[in-house]
């Protein structure tokens, strides 16, 4: 993976990250998952991930968006996602 784009202290985005991403990602106090890519996207899936992300120690998140054309309902749903992970501790990894 890329080095991920810091938002803010708790939150960074990034591409799509493989086990040992979540290994790392973890031991840097990463606690939540927020993954927006949609099922079929060539090499990705979401349900595999999850799997992987919550073996980990992630709570996991799969929101599709079209990244081109989000809708309001989406971007409410990533805004309650994101809440969610601050309320929960740790920091949030985005993708």
């Amino acid at each position: 993976m890329k080095p991920p784009i810091r938002i803010d202290n708790r939150v960074i985005a990034g591409g799509q990250p493989d086990e040992a991403d979540f290994a790392a990602l973890h031991a840097q106090g990463y606690r939540s998952i927020i993954n927006l890519r949609r099922p079929g996207e060539p090499n990705h899936d979401p349900v595999a991930e999850g799997e992987v992300a919550r073996r980990a120690g992630f709570t996991y998140v799969n929101i599709p968006v079209d990244s081109k054309n989000p809708s309001t309902a989406q971007v409410d749903e990533v805004q309650r996602a994101m809440a969610a992970a601050a309320a929960a501790g740790g920091a949030c990894f985005i993708h």
